[in-house]
């Protein structure tokens, strides 16, 4: 026995005494986990819903939420597309259970490579990368960065834009399996959103000792509607700011000692914008913390109605008004959402005084809650 023979047999003779039923089960499970990366790869044409995980500034590295447990292989080729079309081409250069990291070498669509983005991919037949063998992206360069420049092959730009009828039902197959409410960054940019505060009480008023007093009402409806523009490249410094127009409508009643009815209205629009702290604005699945403020005008009314014979005073005017404050957004999947706000509100109203010449003001002041619904397309 040589001196190698003696060498395997000290590193191996703590397994001699093992039954051997226990070492052939140990010699399986270490076939399975050195042939594990291939026992599920994926064959030609497969397609796997993805998420982008983080993107290089240069476009050509993406790592995704997809490895070894989805069946990829390093060395795979894939196309990533949308409905729109082909977004990039790219080869598997590293590979972790749950993660994998893509060498693009050919980039069409480089807005829509932005992290959590939700898109497909499709493997493909490898490509040659180049003519050139000594420039070939190997698999042993696992390396998170591609190569500065991947010269292709004659007959390797073969990325077309349109997508076929058949993968375009897939895409739509595919999407079905993506849950709404998972955290990723959604690409609608336009929202529909109202705002809602409502009370409604009884009032009991009492002259004391004097006997009498007045039973009415103390109620108070405040509604926005507006719509709220965002914008979608996450690499910009506005994508956090979002813009949007309302329509506002306020009426408040209230029956004062003398059993008179109380009633203001007040018709306007108005512009506002909000910045969001955290999370994305366009986030779906997370809480998303805003602050913000807006400013309107418009026409308002003011009526003092005497409760039984329905006599009293109207007296109509313009009113202005901002609000600041801040609150939390939170989407669901669909589009859908829902959103809480408290600011702190200042109004001015004016009319004409028909008994002299200064006019009427009220000023309207302090605290508000609302709390709303939204749509985004």
């Amino acid at each position: 026995m040589n001196k190698f023979h003696l060498k395997l047999l000290k590193y191996f003779k703590p397994f001699l005494i093992l039954p051997l039923p226990l070492i052939l089960i140990l010699i399986l499970i270490l076939i399975l986990i050195s042939s594990g990366n291939y026992a599920y790869a994926l064959n030609v044409d497969e397609k796997l819903p993805l998420r982008i995980l983080k993107t290089s500034d240069s476009k050509q590295t993406i790592l995704i939420n997809r490895g070894v447990e989805d069946g990829l292989v390093v060395g795979d080729h894939a196309r990533f597309y949308l409905t729109t079309g082909v977004v990039a081409r790219g080869v598997l250069v590293e590979l972790s259970p749950s993660r994998s990291v893509w060498a693009l070498y050919r980039v069409i669509a480089p807005d829509d490579l932005i992290a959590n983005k939700v898109m497909n991919l499709k493997i493909t037949p490898p490509v040659k990368l180049t003519n050139d063998p000594t420039k070939m992206l190997a698999r042993d360069e696992v390396n998170p960065t591609p190569p500065e420049s991947i010269v292709l092959a004659e007959g390797a730009d073969d990325v077309e834009k349109i997508l076929s009828t058949e993968e375009k039902k897939d895409l739509t197959a595919m999407a079905k399996s993506v849950a709404d409410a998972a955290p990723y960054v959604s690409d609608d940019t336009w929202e529909l959103w109202s705002g809602l505060h409502i009370s409604a009480m009884t009032t009991t008023n009492s002259k004391g000792s004097d006997g009498g007093g007045t039973v009415g009402n103390s109620r108070v409806l405040d509604f926005k509607l507006g719509l709220e523009k965002y914008f979608a490249n996450q690499q910009r410094w506005y994508h956090k700011i979002s813009f949007y127009t309302f329509f506002q409508y306020d009426r408040s009643e209230a029956t004062n000692m003398d059993g008179y009815n109380l009633n203001n209205t007040i018709l306007g629009a108005g512009l506002g914008s909000n910045y969001h702290f955290v999370n994305s604005p366009l986030s779906i699945g997370r809480p998303i913390i805003f602050i913000g403020g807006d400013y309107a005008m418009g026409t308002t009314q003011d009526q003092t109605i005497e409760r039984t014979t329905g006599n009293g005073n109207d007296l109509k005017g313009k009113f202005s008004s901002f609000a600041v404050g801040g609150g939390v957004k939170y989407y669901f999947g669909k589009g859908f959402g829902l959103r809480a706000i408290v600011d702190y509100y200042r109004r001015a109203e004016v009319y004409a005084n028909t008994g002299g010449t200064d006019n009427y003001t009220k000023i309207n002041q302090g605290p508000r809650v609302w709390l709303g619904l939204s749509y985004r397309w």
